[in-house]
């Protein structure tokens, strides 16, 4: 039998493994510090029993590769993986995955099978599952994870500690917990960490992923260079991948332009997509918000007006989307809203009036036909006393105006027309909606002319068809009440 080698022995390979490889393939960024290695280094030469239970991760990996050809095969996986995985994992993940596929290859096998499992059996608190499922899938992991010991083809307590290096949740089944460093590229990474687990499993980069160099790179580039944002606004907008990335990346790298960032989005989202906005569908909308969305408002009241007015007249849609997840929430006043409701209702007056009819229809998206609600009245329309400018009679103006529009293209004008007067806005979302005429906001808004928008109205429209179909039956039912009331005429 070829003794075992010793811990400083196994070390010092692996390290001149990891330096050449870092050297012949170096990563743009490394995020998190590697691990100490030689015996010199002393940070991990600690006595266990001042950690209790915690076993020291260059014990663990000690404990399994402990063999030279062992120790051999991990260090030519790790040089075979490192050229395509460089910089878009953690590299001493790849060394105890490495180490548990050759060394502990049921482990390996546990790790991968289980993967998705370890999270839900982790988490108590989590209400998507029942207990008695969550009880028995943990029941089952450490049954799983015992018969796996048991066997004693691999030192279960150095596999142990190492699945909870790479993966904190595996201590359900293990009961083994790790010394964790916050980590941005490992699996315990939050809702990223499938990434790394994936790139971990398969030593391969998806195709689809966008590279982490490439948004950390541009990141350090708006330090110095404004250039920059409009580049990392054109990955992350469109983007869940990038923007996740972006959102992990830049609280680590301290990241703190979020509000030109912001800009740039915006332009990005109106020259891609126009007048069509759905926010589901641009996911970079929210990252740079959530970091800095409890600013005060007079600290971004200049920022917010100037972003507002870039959305007037193309981009309507946009518009109330930025309103609302600035101002839209009860945490905010009256004044807080009044200059930025103000710049709408002004800008929209004097660009509506000066345009030709036809060109009205531009900014609104065919698909969303509740713009013209929010514009007039917001989503806080539940408590009007808080929205300035948020009565039919302070819209009256544009009545004229958006009926001649709808004359013009009433496939795109007509169905927000119809939301605007619609008297049943406040009805639960959870009810079947019953549309109803608002006499009021009729008269007010198209004074003589009522009966002239009603005949519109009663010969329908081409409902476009992305138009939620809640909605279409909403809309079906006011073409057919306008019917009734222009049969009555």
């Amino acid at each position: 039998m070829v003794p075992e080698m010793n811990r400083d022995q196994i070390m010092y390979l692996i390290h001149q493994t990891r330096e050449m490889m870092l050297r012949e393939y170096p990563p743009g960024i490394i995020l998190t510090n590697l691990n100490p290695l030689l015996s010199r280094d002393d940070h991990y030469n600690i006595n266990t029993s001042i950690l209790g239970l915690y076993l020291p991760w260059q014990n663990a990996i000690c404990g399994l590769i402990n063999r030279p050809r062992l120790l051999k095969q991990a260090l030519r996986r790790i040089c075979d993986a490192w050229p395509r995985l460089k910089g878009e994992v953690f590299f001493d993940d790849l060394i105890s995955m490495a180490t548990l596929r050759v060394a502990a290859p049921e482990v390996f096998e546990f790790l991968y099978q289980h993967y998705s499992e370890f999270s839900i059996a982790n988490q108590p608190d989590d209400q998507r599952y029942k207990e008695e499922a969550k009880i028995w899938l943990r029941k089952s992991l450490i049954e799983t994870w015992k018969q796996l010991s048991d066997t004693r083809r691999f030192n279960p307590q150095s596999a142990a500690a190492l699945l909870a290096d790479l993966y904190p949740a595996t201590a359900c089944a293990t009961e083994t917990r790790a010394v964790q460093q916050f980590n941005p590229q490992s699996m315990g990474a939050g809702g990223r960490g499938t990434i790394y687990a994936q790139r971990l499993f398969t030593e391969e980069i998806n195709k689809s992923d966008i590279s982490d160099q490439l948004i950390l790179s541009i990141i350090k580039k708006t330090d110095n260079d404004n250039t920059a944002l409009c580049l990392l606004a054109k990955e992350i907008s469109d983007s869940d991948y990038a923007s996740r990335a972006f959102e992990v990346f830049s609280k680590v790298l301290r990241f703190n332009k979020h509000l030109p960032l912001l800009s740039e989005v915006y332009a990005v989202i109106r020259k891609r997509h126009g007048s069509i906005f759905d926010r589901d569908n641009h996911p970079g909308f929210f990252p740079s918000w959530r970091s800095i969305h409890d600013r005060p408002v007079a600290e971004i009241e200049d920022w917010l007006v100037t972003e507002l007015e870039k959305c007037i007249p193309g981009h309507l849609s946009l518009l109330t989307n930025i309103y609302y997840y600035w101002l839209g929430t009860n945490h905010h006043t009256f004044s807080e809203r009044e200059l930025s409701r103000k710049i709408i209702l002004g800008s929209l007056a004097k660009k509506w009036d000066s345009m030709p009819p036809e060109d009205i229809a531009i900014g609104f998206d065919p698909a969303s036909p509740y713009t013209l609600f929010h514009i007039f009245f917001t989503s806080d329309y539940e408590e009007a006393v808080s929205v300035p400018l948020g009565t039919i009679d302070d819209w009256a103006w544009s009545g004229p105006i958006l009926l001649n529009a709808c004359k013009v293209n009433p496939d795109i004008i007509l169905p927000h027309l119809l939301i605007a007067v619609n008297s049943n806005q406040k009805q639960s979302s959870f009810e079947l909606k019953q549309y109803e005429f608002s006499q009021n906001n009729l008269e007010v808004l198209f004074h003589d002319q009522v009966t002239e928008f009603l005949l519109l109205a009663s010969k329908g429209c081409n409902l476009h068809f992305d138009m939620p179909e809640q909605t279409k039956i909403l809309l079906r039912q006011a073409f057919e009440k306008a019917k009734g009331i222009v049969n009555k005429i």
